[in-house]
Protein backbone atom coordinates (compact mmCIF):
# COMPACT_ATOMS: atom_id res chain seq x y z
CA UNK A 1 0.00 0.00 0.00
CA UNK A 2 1.28 3.62 -1.03
CA UNK A 3 0.95 6.74 1.11
CA UNK A 4 -0.07 9.56 -0.42
CA UNK A 5 3.08 11.04 0.74
CA UNK A 6 4.87 8.75 -1.09
CA UNK A 7 2.80 9.01 -4.11
CA UNK A 8 4.72 12.43 -5.91
CA UNK A 9 8.05 10.35 -5.93
CA UNK A 10 6.32 7.18 -6.90
CA UNK A 11 7.85 6.07 -10.38
CA UNK A 12 5.72 4.63 -13.43
CA UNK A 13 6.22 1.16 -12.70
CA UNK A 14 4.96 1.39 -8.82
CA UNK A 15 1.52 3.15 -10.28
CA UNK A 16 1.59 0.23 -12.87
CA UNK A 17 1.84 -2.69 -9.74
CA UNK A 18 -0.94 -0.47 -7.78
CA UNK A 19 -3.46 -0.34 -10.81
CA UNK A 20 -2.58 -4.24 -11.32
CA UNK A 21 -3.98 -4.61 -7.55
CA UNK A 22 -6.97 -2.43 -8.31
CA UNK A 23 -7.97 -4.51 -11.27
CA UNK A 24 -7.30 -7.81 -8.35
CA UNK A 25 -9.92 -6.09 -6.31
CA UNK A 26 -12.48 -5.78 -9.33
CA UNK A 27 -11.42 -2.85 -11.32
CA UNK A 28 -12.27 -3.02 -14.47
CA UNK A 29 -8.84 -1.77 -16.78
CA UNK A 30 -8.73 -2.41 -20.33
CA UNK A 31 -11.35 -2.04 -23.24
CA UNK A 32 -11.47 1.88 -22.89
CA UNK A 33 -9.99 2.47 -19.39
CA UNK A 34 -6.29 3.45 -19.57
CA UNK A 35 -4.85 5.06 -16.13
CA UNK A 36 -2.22 7.66 -17.22
CA UNK A 37 1.08 6.31 -15.05
CA UNK A 38 3.53 8.45 -15.92
CA UNK A 39 4.39 10.99 -13.32
CA UNK A 40 5.78 13.77 -15.93
CA UNK A 41 2.74 13.38 -17.95
CA UNK A 42 0.74 13.20 -14.52
CA UNK A 43 2.16 16.84 -13.38
CA UNK A 44 2.08 18.29 -16.67
CA UNK A 45 -1.41 17.81 -16.87
CA UNK A 46 -2.26 19.25 -13.27
CA UNK A 47 0.04 22.20 -13.64
CA UNK A 48 -2.42 23.60 -16.08
CA UNK A 49 -4.84 24.30 -13.55
CA UNK A 50 -2.53 26.17 -11.14
CA UNK A 51 -4.83 28.81 -8.50
CA UNK A 52 -8.41 27.13 -10.27
CA UNK A 53 -11.48 25.18 -8.41
CA UNK A 54 -11.02 22.36 -10.43
CA UNK A 55 -13.73 19.54 -11.54
CA UNK A 56 -12.10 16.45 -12.30
CA UNK A 57 -14.56 14.19 -14.13
CA UNK A 58 -13.44 10.38 -13.34
CA UNK A 59 -11.28 10.12 -10.75
CA UNK A 60 -10.45 6.57 -10.96
CA UNK A 61 -7.27 5.67 -9.02
CA UNK A 62 -7.19 8.81 -7.78
CA UNK A 63 -3.37 9.69 -9.72
CA UNK A 64 -4.11 12.68 -11.39
CA UNK A 65 -6.57 13.78 -8.41
CA UNK A 66 -3.47 13.98 -5.77
CA UNK A 67 -1.50 15.71 -8.15
CA UNK A 68 -4.09 18.14 -8.85
CA UNK A 69 -4.50 18.93 -5.14
CA UNK A 70 -0.92 20.05 -5.52
CA UNK A 71 -1.74 23.35 -7.78
CA UNK A 72 -5.50 23.76 -7.99
CA UNK A 73 -7.07 25.96 -5.02
CA UNK A 74 -9.79 23.37 -4.79
CA UNK A 75 -10.57 19.53 -6.03
CA UNK A 76 -13.72 18.06 -6.23
CA UNK A 77 -13.69 14.41 -8.50
CA UNK A 78 -16.50 11.88 -9.06
CA UNK A 79 -16.77 8.69 -10.97
CA UNK A 80 -19.51 6.45 -11.96
CA UNK A 81 -18.20 3.24 -10.22
CA UNK A 82 -19.35 3.11 -6.82
CA UNK A 83 -16.40 1.01 -5.65
CA UNK A 84 -13.57 3.16 -6.75
CA UNK A 85 -13.67 5.03 -3.17
CA UNK A 86 -13.24 1.47 -1.34
CA UNK A 87 -10.48 0.51 -3.72
CA UNK A 88 -8.87 4.16 -3.50
CA UNK A 89 -8.68 3.92 0.25
CA UNK A 90 -7.46 0.10 0.22
CA UNK A 91 -4.68 1.10 -2.34
CA UNK A 92 -3.63 4.37 0.32
CA UNK A 93 -4.43 6.85 -2.71
CA UNK A 94 -7.25 8.63 -1.06
CA UNK A 95 -6.38 12.54 -1.69
CA UNK A 96 -6.24 14.68 1.57
CA UNK A 97 -7.33 18.21 0.05
CA UNK A 98 -9.76 16.77 -2.57
CA UNK A 99 -14.02 15.64 -2.29
CA UNK A 100 -14.85 12.38 -3.77
CA UNK A 101 -18.16 11.28 -4.89
CA UNK A 102 -20.20 9.30 -7.80
CA UNK A 103 -22.23 10.10 -10.25
CA UNK A 104 -22.21 10.13 -14.05
CA UNK A 105 -20.62 12.79 -16.21
CA UNK A 106 -23.14 12.42 -18.72
CA UNK A 107 -25.90 13.18 -17.10
CA UNK A 108 -24.21 15.92 -13.62
CA UNK A 109 -23.78 19.38 -13.67
CA UNK A 110 -21.49 21.09 -11.82
CA UNK A 111 -21.36 24.36 -10.68
CA UNK A 112 -20.79 26.92 -12.87
CA UNK A 113 -17.62 28.52 -13.49
CA UNK A 114 -14.48 25.74 -12.41
CA UNK A 115 -11.84 23.96 -14.57
CA UNK A 116 -12.84 20.77 -15.75
CA UNK A 117 -10.30 17.83 -15.91
CA UNK A 118 -10.60 15.00 -17.63
CA UNK A 119 -9.08 12.19 -18.88
CA UNK A 120 -11.85 10.61 -21.06
CA UNK A 121 -12.75 7.36 -21.55
CA UNK A 122 -12.86 6.48 -25.42
CA UNK A 123 -15.91 4.90 -25.28
CA UNK A 124 -17.86 8.13 -24.37
CA UNK A 125 -15.42 10.86 -25.45
CA UNK A 126 -17.62 12.65 -27.88
CA UNK A 127 -20.88 12.29 -25.79
CA UNK A 128 -18.94 13.62 -22.74
CA UNK A 129 -17.09 16.44 -24.53
CA UNK A 130 -20.13 17.76 -26.42
CA UNK A 131 -21.90 18.13 -22.60
CA UNK A 132 -19.47 19.63 -20.92
CA UNK A 133 -18.92 22.42 -23.77
CA UNK A 134 -22.68 22.75 -24.05
CA UNK A 135 -24.04 22.20 -20.58
CA UNK A 136 -21.11 22.54 -17.84
CA UNK A 137 -20.54 26.50 -17.96
CA UNK A 138 -17.20 25.91 -17.34
CA UNK A 139 -14.31 28.58 -16.93
CA UNK A 140 -11.73 26.12 -18.65
CA UNK A 141 -11.66 22.52 -19.74
CA UNK A 142 -8.39 20.21 -19.92
CA UNK A 143 -8.70 16.64 -21.21
CA UNK A 144 -6.62 14.14 -22.11
CA UNK A 145 -8.15 12.23 -25.05
CA UNK A 146 -7.03 10.57 -28.46
CA UNK A 147 -5.26 12.23 -30.92
CA UNK A 148 -7.73 11.45 -33.42
CA UNK A 149 -10.48 13.07 -31.23
CA UNK A 150 -7.74 15.90 -30.91
CA UNK A 151 -7.36 16.40 -34.58
CA UNK A 152 -11.45 16.69 -35.56
CA UNK A 153 -11.56 19.64 -32.83
CA UNK A 154 -9.03 21.58 -34.66
CA UNK A 155 -10.37 20.21 -38.77
CA UNK A 156 -10.71 22.55 -41.52
CA UNK A 157 -13.97 22.37 -43.37
CA UNK A 158 -13.22 19.66 -46.70
CA UNK A 159 -10.56 17.83 -44.32
CA UNK A 160 -10.84 14.20 -43.43
CA UNK A 161 -11.13 14.42 -39.53
CA UNK A 162 -13.86 17.81 -39.98
CA UNK A 163 -17.43 17.01 -38.79
CA UNK A 164 -19.95 17.81 -36.18
CA UNK A 165 -18.27 18.01 -33.51
CA UNK A 166 -15.47 20.40 -35.00
CA UNK A 167 -18.11 22.80 -35.93
CA UNK A 168 -19.51 22.93 -32.14
CA UNK A 169 -16.15 23.31 -30.43
CA UNK A 170 -15.07 25.81 -32.48
CA UNK A 171 -18.29 27.70 -32.66
CA UNK A 172 -18.33 27.44 -28.82
CA UNK A 173 -15.01 27.78 -27.68
CA UNK A 174 -11.37 28.51 -28.59
CA UNK A 175 -9.06 25.41 -28.67
CA UNK A 176 -5.40 24.68 -27.91
CA UNK A 177 -3.64 21.90 -28.18
CA UNK A 178 -1.00 21.43 -25.54
CA UNK A 179 1.23 18.09 -26.29
CA UNK A 180 1.02 14.58 -27.86
CA UNK A 181 1.02 11.64 -24.82
CA UNK A 182 2.78 8.47 -26.18
CA UNK A 183 0.81 4.91 -25.14
CA UNK A 184 3.80 4.08 -23.04
CA UNK A 185 2.30 6.87 -20.78
CA UNK A 186 -0.45 4.67 -19.77
CA UNK A 187 -1.60 1.17 -18.46
CA UNK A 188 -2.72 -0.98 -19.79
CA UNK A 189 -1.15 0.41 -22.32
CA UNK A 190 -3.60 1.95 -25.73
CA UNK A 191 -2.67 1.06 -29.37
CA UNK A 192 -2.90 5.07 -30.03
CA UNK A 193 -1.57 8.24 -28.97
CA UNK A 194 -3.47 10.69 -27.03
CA UNK A 195 -3.10 14.81 -26.65
CA UNK A 196 -4.23 16.60 -24.25
CA UNK A 197 -6.51 19.31 -25.24
CA UNK A 198 -7.54 22.91 -23.37
CA UNK A 199 -10.85 24.45 -24.71
CA UNK A 200 -11.88 27.70 -23.15
CA UNK A 201 -15.36 28.47 -23.55
CA UNK A 202 -16.21 31.65 -25.75
CA UNK A 203 -17.62 34.37 -23.29
CA UNK A 204 -20.02 35.17 -26.55
CA UNK A 205 -20.62 31.78 -28.25
CA UNK A 206 -21.31 32.37 -32.19
CA UNK A 207 -24.57 30.72 -31.83
CA UNK A 208 -27.68 29.23 -29.61
CA UNK A 209 -26.82 25.90 -28.49
CA UNK A 210 -29.32 24.06 -28.32
CA UNK A 211 -30.18 25.08 -32.17
CA UNK A 212 -26.48 23.83 -33.34
CA UNK A 213 -26.68 20.56 -31.72
CA UNK A 214 -30.17 19.70 -33.29
CA UNK A 215 -28.93 21.42 -36.63
CA UNK A 216 -25.63 19.58 -36.89
CA UNK A 217 -26.77 16.28 -35.02
CA UNK A 218 -29.02 16.00 -38.43
CA UNK A 219 -26.77 17.47 -41.68
CA UNK A 220 -23.61 15.77 -40.53
CA UNK A 221 -25.07 12.38 -41.07
CA UNK A 222 -24.71 13.09 -44.67
CA UNK A 223 -21.51 15.01 -45.09
CA UNK A 224 -21.17 14.18 -48.65
CA UNK A 225 -24.48 15.12 -50.01
CA UNK A 226 -25.10 18.95 -51.18
CA UNK A 227 -26.50 21.42 -48.52
CA UNK A 228 -29.54 21.98 -50.25
CA UNK A 229 -30.60 18.37 -50.60
CA UNK A 230 -29.94 17.67 -47.01
CA UNK A 231 -32.03 20.88 -45.29
CA UNK A 232 -34.86 19.72 -47.81
CA UNK A 233 -34.86 15.80 -46.73
CA UNK A 234 -34.84 16.83 -43.12
CA UNK A 235 -36.56 20.39 -42.91
CA UNK A 236 -38.81 21.20 -46.21
CA UNK A 237 -35.92 24.28 -47.76
CA UNK A 238 -36.07 24.60 -51.04
CA UNK A 239 -32.92 26.00 -53.49
CA UNK A 240 -34.96 29.40 -53.05
CA UNK A 241 -34.14 29.65 -48.95
CA UNK A 242 -30.67 28.59 -49.11
CA UNK A 243 -28.25 31.63 -49.60
CA UNK A 244 -26.45 30.95 -53.05
CA UNK A 245 -23.07 31.09 -51.83
CA UNK A 246 -24.04 27.61 -49.98
CA UNK A 247 -26.16 26.43 -53.08
CA UNK A 248 -23.54 24.18 -54.35
CA UNK A 249 -21.54 23.05 -50.82
CA UNK A 250 -21.13 19.89 -49.89
CA UNK A 251 -22.12 19.49 -45.96
CA UNK A 252 -18.55 18.73 -45.34
CA UNK A 253 -17.17 21.86 -46.90
CA UNK A 254 -19.94 24.33 -44.26
CA UNK A 255 -17.34 26.04 -42.04
CA UNK A 256 -18.49 27.11 -38.64
CA UNK A 257 -19.83 30.23 -39.55
CA UNK A 258 -21.95 28.67 -42.17
CA UNK A 259 -23.87 26.26 -39.99
CA UNK A 260 -24.25 29.53 -38.01
CA UNK A 261 -26.18 31.21 -40.95
CA UNK A 262 -27.68 28.25 -41.77
CA UNK A 263 -29.30 27.91 -38.43
CA UNK A 264 -30.45 31.44 -38.28
CA UNK A 265 -32.30 31.02 -41.18
CA UNK A 266 -33.71 27.92 -39.77
CA UNK A 267 -34.87 29.92 -36.64
CA UNK A 268 -36.28 32.61 -38.37
CA UNK A 269 -38.34 30.40 -40.35
CA UNK A 270 -39.70 28.59 -37.42
CA UNK A 271 -38.45 25.19 -38.76
CA UNK A 272 -36.69 24.84 -35.31
CA UNK A 273 -36.02 26.56 -32.26
CA UNK A 274 -34.28 26.59 -28.58
CA UNK A 275 -36.97 23.82 -27.22
CA UNK A 276 -36.08 21.45 -30.58
CA UNK A 277 -34.44 18.16 -29.43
Amino acid sequence: MLGVNDLYAADKWTLIRLAKAAGRLGVRVGGDVHFMVDPAYLNQVASLTSGDDVFEVGFGLCYLTNYLTRYARRVSACDVNPTMVKVVRTLGLMPIYADLFICDALTYTPPPGLTVVSNIPYSITSPLLLRMLTSYSARRIIVTLQREVAKRLTAKPSSRDYGRLSVIAQCLSSIRVIRDIPPWAFWPRPRVYSTIVELTPLLKPCGDVKVLESLTGKIFTQPNRRVVKVLRHFYGLSESNVPRHLLNKRVRDLAAGDVIELAKILVDMGVIGNNTS
